[in-house]
């Protein structure tokens, strides 16, 4: 995040100052592990790649933490029961899983990300509150959530697999107040 708050990118191996995205504040040079983002259009939700379960999308709905309309609403359809987008994933025993979404309340305002896989043993779910800022894990996942300033925050969780799936997915759900 620069000074402003506001999500940047920059080229490999190029050093970058992070920033508190709230308050603004340097936190010094950020360094990074590598890591790979195995998730296909992970920010483009309309993708096939991505299933609507009882839901629809729609994009550009809200100003991003990149400062663009880049937000995209997850909508209910009218059905009593669960509302949610996944996309198939592959787990390898050993392996960590991050599932990581920016997210902000709107009509709900509790987040579920869920990684339901015989490859945890369990299914991994944590519940996110985006009007409150508590967070909890229901499984042996890790949560985490950071707040970006305009009610957004990065919701995050963390699992390692015991064996190896390749009929996994991640779901990333409404969930009721």
């Amino acid at each position: 995040f620069d000074a402003n708050g506001v999500l940047q990118t920059a080229a490999a191996d190029q050093p970058r100052f992070d920033h508190n995205p709230v308050a603004g504040a340097l936190r010094g040079l950020l360094v990074e592990p590598s890591a790979t983002n195995l998730l296909t259009y992970s920010s483009e939700f309309g993708n096939a790649a991505w299933s609507k379960i009882r839901s629809s999308l729609a994009p550009a709905a809200a100003l991003g933490s990149d400062g663009t309309m880049s937000m995209t609403k997850l909508i209910e359809n009218s059905e009593n029961n669960s509302h949610y987008i996944l996309q198939q994933q592959t787990y390898v025993a050993g392996q960590y899983s991050a599932v990581t979404v920016e997210a902000k309340a709107a009509e709900r305002s509790v987040l579920q990300l869920t990684i339901p896989s015989t490859a945890f043993g369990i299914n991994i779910a944590a519940f996110y509150n985006l009007a409150t800022g508590e967070f909890f894990a229901r499984s042996p996942g890790i949560p985490s959530m950071v707040p970006l300033g305009g009610g957004i925050y990065r919701c995050c969780l963390v699992a390692q697999a015991i064996a190896t799936d390749p009929t996994g997915n991640v779901q990333i759900r409404m969930h009721s107040d």
